[in-house]
């Protein structure tokens, strides 16, 4: 289905197939995943303050040494098991008394307690990533980390006594509601809501000098049983300019199209959410027809502060506006889900016999009943225009029941699709690296020189050429320290035009590097 603005003029422009390449999509469309998740692990060993464990002593003694080999500068190192491949690293933690932080990068973190206060709290924490999440799906992806997680406990003699579930976050991304601040203004919003919460946040940030966008919606606290939040995703993936596979993941299941996909990524690659509209108009340098437009398109992207008002009015004119990504989710903790009365599974093959899992599966099991619970009785929206019926008997409105309806599935990735994900987020990720080294080296010429008319190139030269030995030493010690907090899948050479080849760096000696 093409988008809606047919009077853009880019559209008029492109022939059938070119308008379906660049600007089908499928509307109202909805994704569901598990986006966080976090368990608990109770060990047999007893992790109390007053211990008589040898084992833990020695546990406790081990990593009391790994902790002093840190260093202010790099904050972690390198976490080893022999025989197991998997890239580790240890770091500080302030997180409670879980002291101890073992990181995989990219994929999930383990928290260690020194000490707990009673028997009854869990000597450890697992926190699985969105990354993960996203690659493998919650059942998968909780396998590795426990794999991961059995290991080191038997690296340091640890007995796994049961495990449960800590935090989990469902949440839908969506292309249904691209007015999102009217949808949820909150003199619409009151009528059609039911819910348990009591109060509601609403934010808004303003747009140009009349207009405004909706950034965020929260009902509940951070850490309750439930917190509710709604907001803008593709905004937040932008201007935090992390996770990009999400680009790729809402281009292949339909949420944003091509077009939508040249733009954010545009944007991505400068961190900046207002960038959308330049990328509106450098798209249309690239496939529009008429040069005039191009050129009045260039004086925009010129100008420092363009006015937001002309900008959007304009682009407005020559091509579509970017769908937004909403994401509605729902943050659950134990408070909540320890309640719950699970269905019982039969099959309990996945699990290790010497461990208690049943809880897990049991919850893996029933996550859609937890989903149909949390979107019907913690917060539903109804239909504002059925006001003649009982608020808590009128029908769902049609967001919502699209919402409700969206299919529960273990997301998973082939093999060669999780290699096409991993080189482009690592290719978006370099581009946006490469955009800030040159701002900052032509805000150095300019802190440097003052205004100038100096060549790019020779502004980078200078940037590299003021550097002394601290700052070498530093940029090592950075290097050395990311390189480890990476995946080993981000730190494969990316292929690119490499025009380096022209230029060379001599030394104080004349040598060549």
């Amino acid at each position: 289905m093409l988008d809606q603005n047919e009077k853009a003029l880019i559209l008029t422009e492109m022939n059938l197939e070119n308008r379906n390449k660049w600007f089908d999509f499928k509307r109202q469309k909805f994704l569901h995943n598990i986006d966080t998740f976090y368990y608990s692990v109770t060990l047999k060993d007893d992790f109390t303050k007053e211990t008589d464990s040898v084992t833990v002593k020695r546990f406790r003694r081990f990593f009391e040494k790994k902790y002093e080999e840190m260093t202010y500068e790099a904050n972690f190192i390198p976490y080893i098991i022999d025989g197991f491949n998997t890239t580790m690293n240890l770091k500080y933690s302030s997180f409670s008394f879980y002291k101890i932080w073992i990181e995989v990068p990219e994929r999930y973190d383990i928290f260690f307690a020194y000490s707990v206060p009673n028997k009854l709290t869990c000597e450890c924490i697992v926190q699985i990533r969105a990354n993960l999440l996203w690659e493998k799906g919650i059942i998968d992806a909780y396998e590795e980390s426990f794999e991961t997680f059995k290991k080191i406990c038997k690296n340091h003699n640890l007995v796994i006594d049961y495990v449960l579930e800590n935090r989990v976050d469902y949440c839908w991304h969506t292309n249904y509601l691209q007015k999102p601040e009217e949808f949820f203004r909150i003199d619409k919003f009151a009528p059609m809501k039911i819910t348990q919460f009591k109060r509601c946040r609403n934010d808004f940030m303003f747009k140009g000098q009349d207009g405004y966008e909706m950034d965020y919606l929260c009902m509940g606290r951070r850490g309750s049983k439930c917190f509710v939040r709604i907001y803008l995703k593709s905004k937040e993936v932008i201007e935090k300019t992390k996770k990009p596979f999400f680009f790729k993941r809402w281009y292949d299941e339909g949420v944003i199209n091509a077009y939508d996909k040249y733009c954010m990524e545009y944007a991505f690659e400068r961190g900046n959410w207002k960038q959308l509209e330049l990328a509106r108009l450098k798209f249309y340098i690239e496939y529009g027809y008429h040069s005039n437009i191009k050129a009045r398109c260039r004086e925009f992207l010129d100008q420092d502060c363009p006015n937001m008002d002309n900008l959007i009015e304009f682009a407005d004119q020559i091509c579509p506006r970017v769908h937004k990504v909403m994401n509605i989710e729902f943050q659950t903790m134990r408070k909540q889900s320890k309640h719950f009365i699970l269905n019982e599974r039969e099959d309990y093959d996945r699990e290790c016999p010497d461990i208690n899992q049943n809880r897990i599966y049991d919850y893996f099991a029933n996550l859609k009943e937890i989903a149909d619970y949390l979107t019907w009785w913690t917060l539903r929206l109804t239909d504002p225009e059925d006001s003649e019926t009982k608020k808590s008997e009128r029908k769902l409105c049609h967001f919502w029941l699209a919402l409700r309806r969206t299919r529960m599935i273990n997301v998973n990735w082939t093999p060669q699709k999780e290699r096409i994900k991993t080189n482009y987020e690592r290719n978006l990720n370099f581009e946006a690296a490469k955009k800030r080294v040159v701002s900052a080296a032509m805000l150095m010429s300019i802190y440097m020189n003052g205004k100038n008319d100096n060549d790019p190139l020779q502004d980078c030269a200078d940037a590299l050429l003021i550097m002394n030995d601290n700052d070498m030493d530093d940029a090592r010690k950075y290097k050395c320290k990311k390189s480890k907090s990476l995946k080993d899948d981000d730190l494969k050479k990316i292929k690119y035009d490499d025009k380096r080849k022209k230029y060379y760096i001599f030394d104080e000696d004349g040598v060549i590097h």
